[in-house]
């Protein structure tokens, strides 16, 4: 099993996307604004390059955690890594190992839905509690809690799935 570190670059890049568009004045724009008292002007002040890099890293970071938690198996391979001869090509352990690893996951290993599914946990579970804690603290509406946690549990969503499929490579 091979971890594919470039999806967690690319999955990163979908906040980004989503926050366009849900931010916009197509979706949930005008609201926002009037929510977090910003008027286009301050919006135009905003160091957005600095905003948009800041964002992208602090993506990889969620894009990172999500790899753990999509692809659950990575702590199968560390249980197993422990036994005598799993580092050995044929050995007893390594077999084992192969043969729970297919049992469980099939030869195509993960796939969107499944990364989908932790997605929308992680942030249920997650991203829900941080966003509603914090905009009880600040005194927003439950409208904009909401607002917030829909824009999580779409881009967890998303970035879950890609993560989850696209984030391991079964070498068996």
């Amino acid at each position: 099993m091979e971890i594919n570190y470039w999806v967690i670059f690319v999955a990163a890049i979908v906040p980004a996307v989503v926050g366009a568009l849900w931010y916009s004045p197509l979706l949930f724009g005008k609201f926002w604004q009037r929510d977090a008292n910003l008027t286009d002007e301050k919006l135009k002040e905003a160091n957005m390059p600095l905003l948009m890099v800041l964002s992208y890293v602090f993506s990889c970071l969620i894009a990172f955690g999500l790899m753990g938690l999509c692809n659950h198996e990575i702590g199968v391979v560390q249980l197993y890594s422990s036994l005598e001869g799993f580092d050995e090509v044929g050995s007893a352990a390594q077999t084992d190992f192969q043969n729970v690893l297919l049992r469980v996951k099939g030869l195509h290993g993960n796939s969107f839905g499944h990364g989908v599914l932790h997605g929308v946990i992680a942030a249920i579970s997650l991203a829900f509690p941080i966003v509603a804690i914090q905009g009880m603290f600040n005194r927003k509406s439950w409208k904009s809690i909401w607002l917030h946690t829909g824009y999580w549990v779409i881009s967890f969503a998303i970035m879950g799935g890609l993560v989850g499929k696209f984030g391991l490579t079964f070498l068996v």
